[in-house]
Order: C-alpha cells, then sequence, then structure tokens
C-alpha cells in the first residue's frame, strides 16, 4: 500500500503548535509528558521541530523548578531519536554559564556559591537570604544583591550599614567581571566565571529603557498604521493604531530588548507571548498578535479606550470602599481565572488595570499579563532588577525580590493587596523611595505599612484581608484569589 502523504507545510505546522500546546499544558499543570511519547505522534519530517521546541519549554520549566536539565543527561536521553538529536540539544542547552562566589576572607572562607541562569541572590545575616552568614556580625540583614544574565552580571547594595565594596571601591551598584572581589561586611567574595571569556564586559544600561520615542514618529510595524503614542513603562512604549487588513483600533507595545536576541531566545520569548492567545476573559486585555520587525519587538493588544486605575487615584484620591469593591470582583476573577490555567501575571499594579465606563457602570480589565514574566526570564533582559522603575518594586513581595524566576500564584495576590490599598488610601503599603535599591531593601527587612501597629485602620473587611495576603510567607496567605475575594464579601 502506498505511504501515507506528508502533511502540507500549513498541516505540519499547526500540528506542531498543537502539540507544543499540550506539551506546555502538562508542565504548568504538572502533569508533564515524556518528549518522546510527544514525538511518537508526529511524522518523521516533523520530529526535528518538534523536538527543538518541547525540549526548549522542558528546560525553561525544569529550570524553574531547580532541576535543571543538563547537556550531558539530554544527549544520553535523546541520542537515539536520530543523527539530528545531538545538534538541536547542543544548540538549546550549551554549557550554562555560571558564576561563582568564592569566599576568599572573613568567618566563611573557603566556602563557594553557584549561581546560574536568569537569577537574583541576596546575601546577609537575615534567615531567608540565598547567602545567609549570620557569623559576619558586619553583614546588614539584607546586605546586597547579586543579580546574573548572561553575558552580564553586578552587584546592588541594599542600604547596608557598612557598605558593598568592589575591588576597593564602595559602591551602590557595580558590574561584575570575572577575577572582581567583593567585600560585604567581614565577608570577600572572588569572582570566578570558569570557561567564559568576556562576561560582564556589556555596559549596562543607566536605566531600564526600551525604545526611544523621537521626532522620527512612531516605528513601522508590518500590518499596522501606528498612531499618537498612549503611554510607556519599564516594559515599553505603547501605541495606538490600526489593523490595515480590517481598519480595527488595537494597541501595539514596542519593546527594543537590552541584549540582541539569538533565533533560539527571540524564537522560545514570542512562543510564550503567543501563548497567551489562549487567555480568554471579560476582564484581561486581549493579546492579538506578537512579532519582531528589525530590532524591536512588538506585541498587539485589544485597545480599551480608558484610564489607568493608578491614574484614577492620583486625580481624584482615595475611592469609596464600594468602588474599590466592584473592581476588586472583577480584577481579582481576573487574576484567579489566569491562575487556575497556570498563569502568573507577575506585574500587579494600579497602572496595570484599565478602567471603562463611568462610576457605578465601570469596566476593569487587567493588562500586560504574561509579558513581565516572557521578558524578563529571557537572556535578552539584560539585568532588570534595580532598573527597574519606582512603581514596580512598591508592590513586589519579598520572594519575587530574591527569586523572581520562581514567582507562584501568590505573589499576585500580594501585588494585589497592595494595589487595593493604594486604591483605599492613595498610598503604597512602603514608603515612596529615591532609589530603587532602598526599596527592594525595605521589601526584604521591612513590614508594609498596613502590618505595623501604628497602621491607619481600614474599612471593613479590607483591613484583615489586605493584611492577610501581604504576609511575608506565603505560605500565611489566601489559598487562592477566590478565597481571599470571598474573604472581602464575607466582612
Amino acid at each position: 500500500m502506498p505511504n501515507n502523504p506528508a502533511p502540507e507545510p500549513g498541516q505540519m505546522a499547526r500540528l506542531i503548535d498543537t502539540l507544543c500546546d499540550e506539551f506546555e499544558d502538562g508542565w504548568r499543570t504538572g502533569h508533564p509528558i515524556a518528549i518522546e511519547d510527544m514525538l511518537a505522534r508526529a511524522p518523521e519530517d516533523a520530529r526535528p521541530t518538534l523536538f527543538r521546541s518541547v525540549l526548549e519549554i522542558e528546560r525553561e520549566y525544569r529550570q524553574k523548578g531547580d532541576r535543571p536539565i543538563s547537556p550531558d543527561e539530554a544527549r544520553d536521553r535523546f541520542c537515539g531519536l536520530g543523527p539530528w538529536a545531538g545538534a538541536i540539544v547542543d544548540d538549546v542547552l550549551p554549557a550554562e554559564t555560571v558564576l561563582i562566589l568564592d569566599v576568599i576572607h572573613g568567618p566563611y572562607a573557603g566556602r563557594s556559591f553557584s549561581l546560574a541562569g536568569h537569577t537574583t541572590f541576596t546575601i546577609g545575616r537575615q534567615p531567608g537570604q540565598h547567602i545567609c552568614l549570620p557569623d559576619d556580625p558586619h553583614l546588614s540583614r539584607a546586605h546586597c544583591l547579586v543579580e546574573v544574565n548572561s553575558p552580564l552580571a553586578r552587584v546592588v547594595d541594599l542600604g547596608s550599614k557598612t557598605g558593598t565594596i568592589v575591588n576597593g571601591r564602595s559602591a551602590a551598584q557595580s558590574e561584575l567581571r570575572d577575577g572582581d572581589e567583593v567585600r560585604a561586611g567581614l565577608t570577600v567574595f572572588r569572582v570566578r566565571v570558569p570557561g567564559v571569556h568576556g562576561f560582564g564586559t556589556l555596559s549596562l544600561p543607566e536605566q531600564r529603557t526600551t525604545v526611544t520615542h523621537n521626532s522620527a514618529g512612531p516605528p513601522t510595524i508590518p500590518g499596522y498604521r501606528l498612531g499618537r503614542e498612549l503611554g510607556r513603562g519599564a516594559m515599553g512604549v505603547v501605541y495606538l493604531a490600526v489593523q490595515e487588513v480590517d481598519g480595527v483600533e488595537v494597541a501595539v507595545k514596542t519593546l527594543l530588548p537590552a541584549i540582541p536576541p539569538s533565533r533560539t531566545a527571540l524564537g522560545r520569548f514570542l512562543r510564550e507571548a503567543e501563548i497567551l492567545r489562549r487567555l480568554s476573559h471579560p476582564h484581561i486585555v486581549a493579546f492579538r498578535d506578537a512579532g519582531s520587525a528589525g530590532p524591536l519587538l512588538y506585541f498587539v493588544m485589544e485597545y480599551v479606550p480608558g484610564t489607568s486605575a493608578g491614574a484614577v487615584v492620583d486625580s481624584h484620591g482615595p475611592l469609596s470602599p464600594g468602588r474599590v469593591l466592584g473592581w476588586a470582583d472583577q480584577f481579582l476573577d481576573a487574576l484567579a481565572h489566569a491562575h487556575e490555567k497556570g498563569y502568573v501575571h507577575r506585574d500587579v499594579k494600579p497602572s496595570n488595570l484599565l478602567v471603562v465606563g463611568a462610576p457605578g457602570a465601570e469596566v476593569v480589565k487587567v493588562s500586560d499579563f504574561g509579558l513581565a514574566r516572557a521578558y524578563e526570564e529571557s537572556s535578552m533582559s539584560g539585568l532588570t532588577v534595580a532598573n527597574e522603575s519606582g512603581g514596580t518594586p512598591a508592590f513586589m513581595p519579598p520572594e519575587q525580590v530574591t527569586d523572581f524566576r520562581s514567582v507562584r500564584p501568590t505573589a499576585d495576590q500580594y501585588a494585589a493587596a497592595a494595589t487595593l490599598y493604594q486604591l483605599l488610601t492613595g498610598r503604597r503599603v512602603y514608603e515612596r523611595s529615591n532609589s530603587t535599591q532602598e526599596m527592594l531593601r525595605r521589601i526584604l527587612v521591612e513590614d508594609p505599612i498596613p502590618l505595623r501597629a501604628e497602621a491607619p485602620p481600614l474599612p471593613g473587611s479590607f483591613g484583615p484581608v489586605i493584611r492577610r495576603a501581604l504576609a511575608r510567607d506565603p505560605g500565611q496567605r489566601f489559598p487562592d484569589l477566590r478565597a481571599m475575594l470571598a474573604a472581602l464579601h464575607a466582612g
């Protein structure tokens, strides 16, 4: 009998996308599917392409779970798939750059600490720091933070009492290179980057900017006519645009990566963004499209002709409890829906809540869903933590400062509580700071205002609910956002 004809290219692409979606859903819901089983369901001609995609997905999820897959493990496991498997493993899983901090002086001399991937590590005396050195009396509770994202690394002082000294000079923040010496308290670390040349040789940006808006007007994005600027922030510049194919108005966010992405990194990032298309909820700004145009990344979203919750509070002051509860019903339900689908927002704050309509009939929509995570976990984001604008860190829970790669739904719960507090009081849960470093230090070592004895009372059930959701220990927060919303109504 004749062989079945090979699928057409379009059919092949759709099949691969479907299998990749199913594979990622398995990891997201805690029921991973074996790569070998996925490949068995694809035509032989499609297996190399499918293998690359699912291996990238498995790499990301195992990294998040602190069970990274090594190149040697992958080669041993997949060598029997075909002669193409080894080359794909080498491309997707190159030997990972590791930053090693060797302690060369102080109470912990002789110890070493390794950092890998895009991650943050904190150093201090307080329990809960990644590198906790309680026997160094000159260390602050949260002394400094080290961020790594190859080929960059830096150390950020967190307002410590004795300062962070890099190669003999006090530094609020400093790039790190192979051979540098960092003193924190009595402890001196030597930076070691084994087998890597040129690590950290790129210049660090002074601040985390994205696209420069100039007199030449908005950038050119194929298929869209970009018009006026709607806003800008740490993640990019947003333009009102028209889809050329049908004349529908949309919002286009443009982003200039800090580090030019590799083909693999760009493909993975755009795939992450594309998955957001499946997140459908009346109170989540709908994702339409994503791509790259020259050096820019772009994201096309539903255009919501309203204003942000943050702008409403800035203009009119604190909101009434009834109005805030009406907003909470909408955006907490949207976040809960996303969590149930396996998505975490990571950047919940008043400026990411869009409000449409008159008081009493307002619709609230959550914007920028998933984009922060997809971008910040990629290599092209560069170093992001200390370059954040003053706004976002004020809504970050402690665990997102110390390990933003493994953020859980409880982080959105904390940020939602911080958002509710600002809507009700016009204040942030931490006083404003002139530096992000100082804000990060406060988050790590100080209780937010609602948890302090002198905190002003909040109306009705808002007080106990916000305080519980702001618990420093994620295990002490509500089991999920639906429980948090029910508690708001129970009062």
